[in-house]
């Protein structure tokens, strides 16, 4: 049975996938290092996959690799997509495992994949398997930390738990509505930009704030919503599935 780890390791903490002949079986979150040895001897995997959005992953090679074989996502790696970004080592491989995510779910379709977290980024992938580059903002928190670190008086506040009013009846309020109907807008309107090239495409929504902006969203007609929290790590499995490694002797 093939069994493989799909790792996304963030600055400090990472999320590990746990696919079993293809198929994701369980998610394990804010994974740390001293997490990976005990994991390791309950799921023993054949082979790892992995992505960093760290600048030094040499702790993380260490501690992986007497696990399992393992493969870094990197720019020159053998991937099953067209990559078209004029400079593919400046290219985030987050991004690019999650449009191969994309594309490995929703192979006949074209397919916009926004990722709501630390930043919101924009990427779209073709039905001819082209990825064709993207944009990229600040996110949720980013902008309320902006606004409170680059202002004398403004505060920082928290992501709102509840519908908010049209006007803000106080600072805080006001924040709130300024930054969610900002982001709401934006996405709106990036999705309304690629119609105008892509009659009938998905959009696919994952990252940290996936959930809080899903039922947020409106799309026009032909363009199909999905929340796909796993994205990043699905993209992984299929860039390992695409090198027809051979099984180790274990």
């Amino acid at each position: 049975m093939a069994s493989i780890w799909a790792v996304d390791i963030g600055n400090s903490l990472a999320k590990i996938g746990y696919f079993e002949n293809g198929i994701l079986t369980s998610v394990d979150t804010q994974i740390t290092l001293t997490d990976i040895q005990q994991l390791a001897r309950l799921r023993q995997p054949t082979h790892i996959v992995a992505t960093s959005v760290r600048a030094d992953d040499a702790i993380w090679t260490e501690a992986l690799e007497r696990i399992a074989p393992l493969l870094w996502l990197k720019s020159d790696t053998d991937i099953p997509i067209q990559n078209q970004y004029r400079k593919p080592e400046q290219l985030g491989t987050d991004r690019l495992a999650a449009v191969i995510g994309a594309q490995a779910i929703f192979p006949k379709a074209h397919n916009l994949v926004i990722d709501a977290g630390s930043c919101i980024t924009y990427d779209f992938i073709t039905i001819e398997k082209i990825y064709k580059g993207g944009s990229i903002s600040p996110g949720l928190r980013m902008r309320f930390e902006a606004m409170h670190r680059l202002t004398a008086k403004l505060p920082l506040v928290p992501t709102p738990n509840t519908t908010l009013p049209l006007e803000g009846g106080d600072t805080q309020e006001s924040m709130q509505i300024g930054v969610v109907r900002g982001i709401i807008g934006e996405i709106q309107a990036q999705i309304e930009a690629y119609k105008g090239n892509y009659r009938n495409f998905n959009v696919i929504l994952c990252g940290g704030d996936a959930d809080f902006f899903e039922k947020k969203i409106k799309t026009p007609n032909f363009v199909h919503l999905y929340k796909e929290v796993h994205l990043v790590l699905k993209g992984l499995a299929a860039v390992l599935q695409h090198q027809k490694l051979p099984q180790p002797p274990y």
